[in-house]
């Protein structure tokens, strides 16, 4: 195969990866403006609104300092969906200790 060939194989092959994974960011355009990484859970829902699905949970985090002693943490996950309706995708935002850590795109949403 050629070079040309062999890098649309890997393009199409990425792209249809990241497409099935849903793609991620640090913002999200709301009804009232615009939330990014680092802002906190009440200025989301305040610019957001209420998400249609919300889920908590915690997680253990372990930590090794360079002296080598380990430490755990906890860290609370709140994950919230926005499913803005058959002709929009789907927003996940992911917050840790209650500031917006990520936000990742899902499929169409149900409406």
């Amino acid at each position: 195969m050629t070079k040309r060939v062999m890098c649309l194989l890997c393009a199409i092959g990425l792209s249809s990866t990241l497409g099935a994974r849903g793609a991620s960011g640090t913002t999200f355009s709301c009804r009232r403006g615009l939330v990014a990484e680092g802002d906190r859970l009440a200025q989301v829902l305040r610019k957001c609104g209420p998400p249609t699905h919300r889920d908590r949970r915690v997680e253990e985090r372990r930590e090794v300092a360079p002296s080598g002693r380990v430490s755990r943490t906890q860290v609370t996950i709140d994950e919230w969906t926005y499913d803005l309706g058959p002709s929009s995708l789907i927003r996940i935002l992911l917050f840790e200790d209650g500031r917006l850590d990520r936000v990742d795109t899902g499929g169409y949403g149900d409406g």
